[in-house]
């Protein structure tokens, strides 16, 4: 199913070229921490998509900063996008949404272009310093939905593959028979959920 292409300016920017007075202004960490007291800098990425395989639209994209070592949150970045063609939605995961309440948006919440929301999200992550890993909950959706949108917009991804990692492989190792506590399904909010609980299991296992 193909998605259509809308254009349009955020109602959180001032222009439509300029993402980053929306995405970075209203950063929410969970703790106020300097980066100074960060002893390496990792990263939890979370999407929301119209659809589970390479090739969707991806319609939310966020990330939390974090250092394992001291368990700190650091800064977050998000950002609503609307979708565009090529990119494609399932019927299933389109009415997965209706269920959730989280597609189609509110009428008003107009989200950035593709290519302009990458584009901060990469400016946003060099802004870190080095960045020692990239997570995401699990390995099949997160990073495999990224790379056609990054491929997309010719723009390279933070990452390099060898710096992805998955935090859902971590969780089970420390807690096999345990379930983390349901997520809302807005990018941010579970990537903050999904960097606490990354961190409570590297704690553990370091233990």
């Amino acid at each position: 199913m193909a998605v259509g292409n809308r254009r349009h300016v955020s109602a959180n920017s001032k222009s439509s070229s300029s993402p980053m007075n929306a995405t970075l202004a209203p950063l929410c960490p969970t703790s106020s921490v300097s980066q100074s007291s960060v002893s390496t800098t990792h990263v939890l990425v979370d999407i929301e998509a119209l659809g589970r395989r390479p090739g969707s639209a991806v319609i939310e994209l966020a990330a939390v900063a974090f250092s394992p070592e001291t368990g700190a949150l650091g800064q977050s970045f998000t950002a609503r996008i609307e979708p565009e063609i090529p990119f494609t939605a399932q019927l299933d995961t389109l009415e997965w949404h209706r269920k959730q309440g989280t597609w189609p948006r509110a009428e008003g919440e107009q989200g950035f272009y593709l290519e302009d929301a990458l584009q901060a999200f990469s400016d946003w992550c060099e802004t870190l310093g080095p960045v020692e890993s990239y997570w995401s909950w699990g390995s099949t959706y997160d990073f495999p939905l990224l790379d056609p949108v990054f491929d997309h917009c010719a723009i390279v991804p933070p990452w390099k593959y060898y710096e992805c990692r998955c935090a859902r492989t971590v969780w089970q190792l420390a807690f096999p028979k345990v379930r983390p506590e349901k997520r809302p399904h807005v990018a941010l909010e579970d990537a903050t959920a999904a960097a606490r609980d990354l961190i409570t299991a590297l704690q553990w296992l370091k233990e």
